[in-house]
């Protein structure tokens, strides 16, 4: 299985891979991995572009659960992005969002 990059771009606060495994990958600025598409039933991707609309955050998480008081202030915030098209070398194309 191939494990290149094929496509690389920024989004709001990450880097943004598309791979020739098929897979969209999030980074913050230190390379970390933040999050992740995967199983999406594409071939090598060739392009990953985004819809110029406001993040969405995670499905499921509950804005209340997040305490942003001073002494929070470097705690990770929740995965968010805008809605995005992955498409392959095969011409398959596929809309993701985070929610």
């Amino acid at each position: 299985m191939e494990k290149s990059i094929n496509t690389l771009s920024l989004h709001q606060d990450y880097i943004v891979t598309g791979c020739a495994d098929g897979t969209v990958k999030f980074y913050d600025f230190y390379f970390k991995i933040v999050a992740w598409f995967e199983n999406l039933g594409m071939s090598s991707l060739m392009s990953v572009s985004f819809a110029a609309t406001e993040p969405e955050a995670i499905q499921g998480y509950d804005d209340d659960e997040l305490d942003l008081g001073k002494e929070n202030k470097d705690k990770p915030q929740p995965f968010s992005c805008s809605p995005f098209i992955a498409q392959d070398v095969a011409g398959t194309i596929q809309i993701c969002r985070s929610s």
